[in-house]
């Protein structure tokens, strides 16, 4: 067949070659381009992100003070240790009577 001078830079453009040499420029994507991490929006205030910083929790503790049973305790007066032992003897030398005796009979 008929030979055709043709150039070695027309028979390249024939030929299958990748474009992503000539079409990849190498840019970086803007702020607006760029995906949203939601982490940061379903996170917010628990950990320092690009919409809030990490948000010290400032909660009061809670004391004694906070229960009923403190709040309604009333404290011993001083004497009553001396009549609570006097009660306790008087009753621990009438279970001992009622042992030595022993239980009546006929009744």
């Amino acid at each position: 067949g008929p030979v055709v001078d043709v150039s070695q830079e027309d028979v390249q453009k024939l030929y299958f070659r990748p474009t992503s040499a000539s079409e990849f420029r190498g840019k970086q994507l803007s702020a607006a381009g760029r995906c949203e991490n939601m982490s940061d929006v379903h996170h917010i205030g628990q950990k320092t992100s690009r919409y809030m910083r990490f948000q010290l929790r400032k909660a009061p503790l809670v004391g004694r003070d906070a229960c009923v049973y403190t709040q309604e305790f009333l404290p011993h007066q001083p004497g009553h240790s001396k009549i609570n032992n006097e009660l306790a003897e008087s009753f621990k030398s009438g279970a001992q009577k009622s042992r030595l005796t022993g239980p009546k009979e006929g009744k």
